[in-house]
């Protein structure tokens, strides 16, 4: 599950960014926080959600204003890997 919860990590922040976030950049800078995006969890995304968002967004010459960052970290934290979301009902894998 912790997988997932990255990869949608990874979307909401494409999404918000207006472009597609560098996977390796958002999976180093997890790595560097003793964070393992194999088995993250949702206290970790919420944990990710604030200074360190914003930090990782700066690097990576993302710029949201005050509303567009609310959004993204509600998004973040409302990220169920138990739920599936509408890319998973697109493939095919939703039960």
């Amino acid at each position: 599950m912790g997988r997932r919860i990255f990869n949608r990590m990874l979307i909401e922040i494409s999404l918000a960014a207006g472009h597609c976030v560098s996977r390796h950049a958002l999976w180093m800078w997890m790595h560097e926080r003793k964070v393992d995006p194999e088995q993250m969890t949702g206290d970790e995304v919420d944990a990710f959600c604030g200074l360190s968002l914003r930090r990782f967004l700066a690097s990576q010459d993302v710029r949201l204003d005050a509303e567009e960052l609310r959004h993204l970290e509600r998004q973040l934290r409302g990220i169920n890997p138990y739920r599936p979301d509408p890319y998973d009902r697109i493939e095919g894998r939703a039960a």
